[in-house]
């Protein structure tokens, strides 16, 4: 359009010729003079030139500034924004598109500006993105290579865990086999004739080899405590028998001492409680095993009481007191657990494991109850401890095997012969059964493996089969599982396991392996027999006589006044039921202390 603008004079000046030209074309008389036309073409230039110049002015020029001011803001460069108004001030047209490009150039500044703070913000989040992705990255890494060595630990735990099993298991295996055969051959020998003297012996003989039963199974059990394996076993019994019971055990070390054993049941404690009585035996002997051990003169008590009732639930506070050494406040803080006494110098003079406070601590737990001691050093200590329970009557009453090893069957009968395969690859456990099942007139017939076993029960007829866990060439468990898979009549006859291993879940196992029941070792002579009845379904063994083993000490003299842990009469009740242990001691009664020396050792908490 510049270009055009240039020749605009010419343009105007050529056109005024052109409109003059008529005149001289068609004139009629003689031809005008030239100079008119010169004139009117110079005219039409000025008129050309005059419009040029205005066009320039008011168009091409405004224009041109505002494209070059346009193409600086497109370019990036700095505008004077003010200085380019002033130039298009003749061009009002112009200056509202020029602020109106400033304003949109200045919002898109600013969207630019936005959009670069956007862009940084999202350059610094994919920065923090990859850095995270490779922290992330290790930290996977690391959890992995932790994760494999969390499963190896815990595949050397449970490996661990598995192999301390087997261990106990072999270890109760290995130390009730032998303790049967004592424990059998005592239980013979009381059978027999005896003089009183002889009587006392087999009496405490007995009884020690019962509480170090009972001693072989604290330390087994110790395991299955902090595993959380224990099971309670709720049955009523009387809190008199159970604390009496402690006492006559004892009575030995008592009387060897000098030391008087009392103690007392307030009024408001039930006659029958609802409860586990050989836990809390457990916990009874420890706590009175421990006071006798570490008290020279004077005695100890134990103190019943209700501690509180709510609900139909009942709480029992027991107290063993005692006048021995007592324990400084920094031992107590440290007595129930394992392996802990007061000090080292206790565990040389008194002996003891220290294992005992730890499972009265665990089992008062298991019972819902508490332990504690209050002691001053010199002053002598009571422990106490609190369990649960509720209250029974007369009839819940049921036969207690599990610790009173006094109670003996005086005679026995059967009312039928049977005939019976023995298992036992063990020569006096079979000689053991053999007398006990022998005498009531059984056919008994031994073999010492489960494939001699098999191989009888395929060839001839039994009533019952006794088969023991652990053999040789055949095990107890394959065995029955063989003869389960007998035809006929074969595959049904009754099988009774004779085990050591007395872990509830291998009981178990053996149940489902085929058996009937199972029986554990030590065998009980009225527990196998009853077995029997409940296997056969019918009532072959009666007890004609069974009875308490007397107290039979060497002399007259020594006998107790009254019987410890006697009852009050019913006719006059008093708040208090009480029973004692004042016996003088004997020079020549010391065959019962001495016996359970070992036993009190280990119960040294």
């Amino acid at each position: 359009m510049t270009r055009m603008v240039k020749f605009i004079p010419w343009i105007a000046a050529i056109f005024a010729v052109m409109a003059a030209g008529p005149v001289y074309l068609f004139a009629a008389e003689a031809p005008p003079p030239v100079w008119p036309l010169l004139a009117t073409a110079v005219i039409g230039g000025i008129a050309g030139f005059t419009l040029r110049q205005y066009i320039q002015t008011h168009m091409v020029e405004p224009e041109g500034e505002f494209l070059k001011h346009l193409k600086s803001w497109v370019n990036g460069d700095k505008i004077r924004y003010l200085e380019a108004l002033e130039e298009l001030s003749n061009r009002p047209d112009l200056q509202a598109a020029l602020e109106t490009v400033h304003a949109t150039a200045e919002k898109a500044r600013a969207r630019l500006i936005e959009f670069s703070e956007v862009e940084y913000n999202l350059q610094q989040v994919v920065q923090d993105k990859r850095r995270n992705e490779a922290v992330l990255k290790e930290q996977r890494e690391a959890f992995a290579k932790l994760a494999n060595e969390l499963s190896k630990a815990r595949d050397a735990a449970e490996a661990a865990n598995v192999a301390k099993s087997e261990f106990l298991a072999t270890m109760s295996h290995e130390i009730r086999t032998p303790l049967n055969g004592v424990i059998g051959m005592i239980d013979l020998l009381m059978d027999t004739q005896l003089d009183e003297n002889q009587i006392y012996f087999a009496q405490t003989l007995q009884q020690s080899a019962q509480t170090l039963l009972t001693v072989i199974n604290d330390i087994l059990d110790i395991s299955k405590l902090e595993a959380g394996k224990v099971e309670l076993d709720f049955q009523a019994a009387r809190i008199e028998r159970v604390i009496s019971d402690t006492i006559h055990f004892l009575e030995p070390k008592a009387k060897e001492k000098g030391l008087d054993v009392t103690w007392e049941c307030a009024d408001d404690v039930p006659d029958v409680i609802i409860t586990d009585p050989t836990r809390l035996r457990q916990i009874l002997f420890n706590l009175v095993g421990n006071a006798l051990k570490f008290t020279e003169v004077g005695g100890v008590t134990i103190q019943a009481s209700r501690d509180y009732a709510s609900a139909g639930e009942l709480g029992i506070k027991i107290v063993v007191t005692d006048t021995g050494i007592g324990i400084s406040k920094d031992a107590q803080r440290r007595l129930f657990q394992k392996f802990t006494q007061a000090d080292a110098s206790t565990t040389r003079r008194f002996g003891g494991t220290g294992l005992g406070l730890a499972i009265c601590r665990q089992l008062t737990v298991l019972l819902g109850g508490d332990i504690g001691v209050e002691s001053e050093e010199g002053e002598g200590s009571s422990f106490w401890f609190t369990f649960q329970c509720r209250e029974g009557n007369e009839d819940d009453l049921v036969d207690d095997f599990g610790y009173d090893s006094d109670l003996s069957i005086m005679e026995a009968a059967a009312s039928r012969k049977l005939r019976i395969l023995v298992a036992d690859d063990n020569l006096i456990n079979q000689r053991i059964i053999d007398n006990m099942l022998g005498k009531l007139g059984h056919e008994l017939v031994a073999v010492e493996n489960g494939a001699q076993a098999c191989a009888l029960a395929e060839e001839q007829d039994f009533d019952l089969i006794l088969m023991d866990i652990q053999m040789p060439v055949l095990g107890g468990i394959d065995a029955t599982k063989w003869i389960r898979a007998m035809d006929g009549e074969k595959s049904k006859v009754p099988i009774v396991g004779c085990t050591a291993d007395a872990f509830p879940e291998q009981i178990e196992r053996f149940r489902q392996a085929g058996m009937e029941d199972v029986v554990t070792k030590p065998i009980n002579r009225k527990r196998l027999l009853m077995v029997i009845n409940q296997v056969l379904g019918e009532e072959i063994h009666a007890i004609v006589k069974e009875g308490m083993l007397p107290d039979i000490p060497p002399t007259a003299a020594e006998k107790p006044a009254g019987k410890s842990g006697k009852k009050a009469p019913k006719t006059a009740k008093a708040s208090v039921r009480k029973g004692s242990l004042q016996e003088p001691p004997s020079p020549t009664d010391t065959s019962g202390a001495d016996a359970l020396d070992g036993l009190l050792d280990e119960l040294g908490g």
